[in-house]
């Protein structure tokens, strides 16, 4: 299938050309995710689900020439007919991560950043220390052939705190059918369970015994103690065997943790958050400049 749709667990059903910019515009192409029957199977009773409603997610794929790539999905909701349980259809063959960038856009972006760099600046290359993001394993092992690959350990313990909050957000839509409120003890200890023990509070210590002693939330309990028992732990067993010479690389290298990198991330999304609803390119600019002090000299000049 052309663009390797059939890869991610899509099914074209239309497509369009809009000009947009000064290269090759966009390609929309409509896709579907590949369901077969189980997908309208309820997994608490059995029963059959019917589709409720749907919506359209937009993702960026690998660009064909100069045209950009935007897959738009027909994501459906499903509602059981017996139990009234609701679910979504599984996109994570085409976003493992759940970003908006599929597989192979992210992978070939990586690719292409390093193939544009000299050859001497891609030799010199040492080590690179990547998140668990199987692209950017790849894109290195293409361009960077003699460089030693780092699972960075920031995003180990990144993907155990992922599985936790997974096993807790399954847990109340089990029990309850539906997602975690304010109200709901599950969903106010969230950030909590993610903690060491050391920096939590007396309080949240309290909340925390008394929210893994309660027998309904067995599983919660195993994943915390990082024991075997539930789904999510055995797919992070898988992951962490599968990139286990990566993850050990972290101690034969001195300084090959990524932590600078994710600090300024972090800063360019919450500038993004802030500048967010700016459809005007210069309004956007000004907001991102005043929260980043580059109007500061002009707007206060005693500090100049």
């Amino acid at each position: 299938m052309p663009l390797g749709l059939d890869r991610l667990g899509l099914r074209p059903v239309s497509q369009c050309h809009v000009e947009r910019g000064d290269r090759g515009g966009v390609r929309l192409i409509g896709c579907e995710p590949e369901a077969d029957a189980s997908a309208r199977s309820c997994r608490a009773c059995d029963g059959v689900a019917r589709v409720r409603s749907s919506w359209t997610r937009r993702l960026v794929h690998v660009p064909v020439g100069q045209r950009s790539t935007h897959l738009l999905v027909r994501v459906r909701r499903y509602e059981c007919r017996r139990c009234g349980r609701r679910w979504t259809d599984d996109l994570a063959r085409a976003v493992p991560d759940g970003d908006a960038m599929t597989d192979a856009a992210a992978w070939r972006a990586v690719a292409d950043w390093l193939a544009a760099r000299p050859e001497s600046f891609r030799d010199n290359v040492q080590v690179v220390a990547m998140d668990a993001f199987a692209g950017y394993k790849r894109a290195a092992a293409r361009q960077a052939p003699r460089a030693a690959e780092v699972l960075d350990p920031f995003h180990v313990v990144q993907l155990a705190g992922q599985k936790l909050t997974k096993v807790r957000c399954r847990l109340r839509r089990e029990t309850a059918g539906r997602r975690g409120t304010r109200s709901d003890p599950l969903y106010r200890c969230g950030r909590i369970l993610l903690k060491t023990e050391s920096p939590r509070t007396d309080r949240q210590r309290e909340k925390t015994d008394e929210i893994l002693a309660d027998p309904a939330n067995g599983p919660l309990r195993l994943a915390h103690g990082a024991c075997k028992g539930c789904p999510e732990l055995s797919v992070l067993g898988r992951t962490m065997k599968k990139r286990m010479r990566d993850i050990l690389a972290f101690f034969d290298w001195d300084n090959n943790a990524n932590g600078p990198t994710e600090a300024i991330n972090g800063r360019l999304e919450t500038l993004r958050g802030i500048a967010l609803g700016f459809t005007n390119l210069g309004n956007y600019v000004t907001r991102s400049l005043l929260h980043a002090g580059g109007f500061r000299q002009a707007i206060q000049p005693h500090l100049r």
